[in-house]
């Protein structure tokens, strides 16, 4: 085996532990929900920095991204796994269009990763968020936990994970408070109900 076939072969090897690590992570977080055991340690964090990360770890490309995304009040390494399911979503199911927009309404900064693939029928909008359920039958390299493990996540750090379908594109909708006094707050109204 020559030394390119070498490499080729490592990146390979290393890219499929990478995956099944992800899969771990979140089937622990699973694991971990039905029993109420999650946690998460929120600190005040760049959501651009996180996203630069979460985009590496893929290898995806983007036709436009945010330049300049707000201070957000949570957890790092929850965030990152968030964007990398989203983001892995788009890569696995997304057309070839993919744009990240992000911002700013009120107590929390948002970010969106959208693409123009034919997106989820709207019977099963709500369901691709219920734990090892699909809306893509036949296609492998998924069990269904992703959208799940990133909707539980983001609710624990008092944000929210939606998707919804605008203008011929598929968006997963992001949220998270901005700072630890938005995070409290949202967190006393969900309380609240």
């Amino acid at each position: 085996m020559g030394d390119d076939e070498r490499t080729e072969l490592m990146q390979l090897v290393f890219g499929q532990a990478e995956e099944m690590l992800y899969i771990v992570e979140d089937l622990l977080v699973a694991a971990r929900a039905e029993i109420g055991t999650i946690s998460v340690e929120p600190v005040t964090i760049e959501l651009r920095e996180e996203l630069e990360v979460a985009l590496e770890g893929v290898q995806m490309t983007t036709i436009e991204r945010p330049i300049d995304l707000p201070t957000v009040f949570a957890d790092p390494t929850r965030v990152r796994q968030i964007l990398r399911n989203l983001l892995t979503n788009v890569s696995r199911y997304g057309g070839e269009q993919r744009r990240i927009l992000g911002g700013r309404a009120g107590e929390r900064a948002w970010i969106e990763v959208r693409d123009n693939g034919p997106g989820v029928r709207a019977e099963d909008a709500e369901r691709i968020f219920q734990p090892y359920a699909t809306a893509h039958n036949g296609l492998t390299g998924s069990i269904g936990l992703g959208l799940s493990v990133a909707k539980q996540l983001a609710v624990l750090m008092s944000g929210s994970l939606s998707y919804r379908r605008e203008n011929g594109e598929s968006v997963f909708r992001l949220e998270l408070p901005v700072d630890r006094t938005a995070a409290m707050i949202l967190a006393s109204r969900a309380a609240r109900g």
